[in-house]
């Protein structure tokens, strides 16, 4: 089981100008297992677009 606080997201919200703190559970649980995060949601991509794994549903590899 991997365990992320809920201060991680947090400070990432607040970070990246109040994005929701629901979006940036997924950035803390992809950082923490150092895995890629593929999202529709452009506005989460263009916000955080200097972190290289997060990535678009096309950029995905099948």
């Amino acid at each position: 089981m991997i365990t992320v606080t809920w201060t991680v997201p947090g400070e990432l919200a607040r970070r990246y100008d109040n994005h929701p703190v629901d979006d940036m559970i997924y950035v803390a649980l992809a950082e923490r297992t150092a895995t890629e995060l593929v999202t529709a949601d452009e506005a989460l991509r263009r916000r955080l677009t200097h972190v290289d794994w997060i990535i678009g549903p096309d950029q995905a590899a099948i």
